[in-house]
């Protein structure tokens, strides 16, 4: 047996009901790679060189090991050489040259099929007489040899476990390789295995350390088997099988929407709750929202769609109105100072107290609000909250929502600015000098250790990203989403030396000068997506890019998001931990607390 999953085409280890169908349909001779498509381990994969064979050859061969195998366990040790036996053809010569097959007669003379077997064995006599005789002994040993290997079959698939169950260990089913993977992320069964899929999206598999999108899609293709989603009970919804920027039209529709802890685009308000009766509510607004949801969504508008500040203005809008209907059970256009007082005691105290201090005081539970980073919108794992909030983070939500109000009182929208006459003072609990995290900057010694690290291993196009966002970070000090938002108009050149242009809030773009390094990081970066000057690259390129597919050849250059950027920082300065930990466990240490945040400077 392979030792690898991609070596075989399938996940499994275990023989379940769509190998029993592929193995019938080669026994009737069927082409192997339809079949693999239809009855798949998991999708098609590539050739592989090292083989010389397609996927589907692997697959029946695995099949056919285990179809074996399992005949010796039932008994049928003698029966089990007939599953490796493969029908004779039908091949016949007279004077004048070879006769056709049976199979090709058939094919001319009955296109359709209308015949039965001894009715075209009658057809074939009328036209080659007396030539029949060895056709038909091949036909009835075909027949006798497909009517015992059926037999077989079906003794096998009546023994075998065909069914998966959600209780059923991962280790049970799946590749041992792969499953170990997920066992050491904490998935045992499939019925985690399911969850997680359905918890985290299309992009589950990158929870779980070592699983690629390979290996992901071929565990999704099996689970999405009408059989085995008919033997769990449970099938997979399209948010984890559709990339969550393709998630539209039909696929939204599905998603649970109502009252409860939900997105803003999943908020369902009850007519007493959506505003319709809000005692803030002005007579005649000049913007077109029947509603609060349709408020909120209006001011939105106003932003840049996708930017940093829309992100974070939809956050803060979301978090107090859901604060609004479900903690003060009040439409957002009823609030006034004092719950804008009573939502900044909420948030000051959210994530710090007890179950019992919290319950004390409050509708819903800690646990309603807050979840875990990273988790997509349309996730049940969903919640407005990743933890407790810092003194900055209460400040710029709060001005956030200042904005909101201001602007809704300006449209008319509400009668009354509440946050004019709120007193707004932060809780003792995060007033500054109380726990307050301060940013340690990089030291000479850490990055020391960081460039040594990286000029002791080999050239490669990660490693050279990787110095880019180092010497960008060094030379810029600016935070993670401005620098993905850099690209190569960013970059300009003044005789002999290049500049680089980043944009600052509330001021005019800092000039920056392009070291040596830098400029060759960066040129070398490109050069592998066939660009051997700046000059050259395209205007809209990112400066900090994805890898290239192809070295050398030109292509569109994609960029990092500032999440992405964050983890290729993270995962470097851990291995760079993990290579001097032996000898210095104090540096280790404080590598592995370095963040982007280490290289700030004041914008």
């Amino acid at each position: 047996m392979p030792a690898s999953w991609t070596s075989r085409g399938s996940v499994l280890i275990r023989l379940a009901r769509q190998h029993f169908a592929f193995y019938r349909g080669y026994l009737d001779g069927l082409d192997l790679r339809l079949l693999a498509e239809r009855y798949p381990g998991g999708e098609l994969i590539a050739h592989r060189k090292d083989l010389g064979t397609s996927s589907g050859k692997a697959l029946l061969g695995w099949i056919t090991e285990h179809l074996v195998i399992e005949a010796e366990r039932c008994g049928q040790r003698s029966a089990a050489r007939v599953l490796r036996l493969q029908p004779l053809q039908v091949v016949l010569a007279n004077q004048h040259g070879s006769l056709p097959t049976l199979a090709e007669f058939q094919e001319e003379r009955d296109p359709y099929h209308m015949y039965s077997e001894g009715e075209l064995l009658e057809l074939f006599e009328l036209e080659y007489p007396g030539r029949t005789g060895r056709a038909e002994r091949i036909a009835q040993r075909n027949r006798r040899l497909r009517r015992r290997q059926e037999a077989v079959l079906q003794l096998i698939e009546s023994r075998v476990k065909l069914e998966p169950a959600l209780d059923d260990p991962v280790t049970a089913w799946i590749d041992s390789g792969l499953a170990n993977h997920l066992v050491k992320a904490d998935i045992t069964t499939l019925g985690q295995l399911h969850s997680a899929i359905e918890s985290h999206g299309f992009h589950w598999y990158r929870k779980v350390p070592r699983i690629g999108v390979k290996a992901a899609r071929h565990i999704t293709s099996w689970l999405l088997l009408p059989n085995t989603g008919k033997a769990l009970g449970v099938t997979i919804s399209a948010r984890g099988t559709t990339p969550p920027r393709k998630i539209h039209g039909q696929q939204i529709g599905q998603i649970t929407k109502g009252l409860d802890v939900l997105p803003l685009e999943r908020l369902v308000l009850p007519d007493s709750l959506n505003g319709l009766t809000g005692t803030n509510r002005g007579a005649v607004p000049s913007i077109q929202a029947a509603n609060d949801i349709e408020a909120i969504e209006a001011w939105l508008l106003k932003m840049k769609p996708g930017s940093h500040t829309a992100r974070a203005c939809r956050k803060e809008a979301e978090r107090f109105l859901l604060w609004c209907v479900l903690e003060a059970q009040k439409p957002f256009s009823s609030a006034g100072p004092t719950d804008v007082q009573a939502y900044l005691h909420f948030l000051s105290h959210l994530g710090r107290l007890s179950a019992n201090a919290w319950g004390l005081e409050h509708r819903l539970s800690q646990e309603s609000w807050l979840g875990p980073r990273g988790v997509d919108r349309w996730s049940v794992r969903w919640r407005p909250f990743e933890g407790p909030l810092a003194v900055a983070s209460l400040r710029a939500a709060m001005s956030l929502l200042k904005s909101l109000m201001s602007y809704l009182y300006a449209s008319g929208y509400l009668r009354s600015d509440p946050f004019a006459e709120a007193i707004i003072t932060l809780n003792p609990a995060v007033a500054p000098g109380r726990g307050k995290r301060q940013r340690k900057p990089v030291l000479h010694d850490e990055w020391e250790a960081a460039w040594s690290y990286m000029q002791s291993q080999p050239v490669s196009p990660q490693l050279q990203r990787v110095k880019v966002i180092l010497l960008l970070l060094k030379e810029t000090g600016c935070r993670l989403q401005r620098l993905a938002s850099l690209r190569r108009d960013s970059l300009a050149r003044d005789g002999r030396d290049w500049y680089l242009q980043v944009a600052a809030d509330n001021m005019h773009p800092r000039k920056i000068l392009l070291s040596e390094g830098l400029h060759d990081a960066l040129l070398i970066n490109f050069r592998y997506r066939g660009f051997h000057v700046l000059d050259s690259v395209p205007s809209s390129a990112p400066l900090v890019t994805a890898l290239p597919k192809n070295l050398g050849a030109y292509e569109e250059v994609e960029g990092l998001s500032g999440a992405r950027i964050y983890k290729v920082l993270k995962d470097y300065f851990a291995k760079v931990a993990d290579e001097i930990g032996l000898h210095n466990v104090d540096l280790a240490c404080r590598l592995r607390q370095i963040s982007a945040d280490s290289f700030l400077r004041s914008e």
